[in-house]
């Protein structure tokens, strides 16, 4: 995926693996679900936030990414 991030774009990281490198190597935002899940409160408003940022990052012309959640191993 890092081969098509950008300047302007946008990472929702699920996890803590590699968002740092991302925004780094790539010029791109990273915003983490983790992080953000712990300052909101309740799952209508995680949702909200991210549509927030979704819509805020398309508007200025930027794409959201997100890992395949189906990639993940079940808990």
């Amino acid at each position: 995926m890092a081969q098509y991030l950008g300047a302007g774009d946008v990472f929702l990281e699920t996890d803590w693996s590699f968002g740092g490198y991302l925004s780094y190597f790539y010029e791109c935002d990273t915003v983490r679900l983790i992080e953000l899940s712990a300052r909101v409160n309740g799952n209508n408003a995680l949702v909200a936030s991210i549509a927030e940022v979704t819509c805020e990052r398309q508007t200025s012309g930027g794409r959201v990414f997100i890992a395949d959640l189906d990639s993940y191993e079940p808990a």
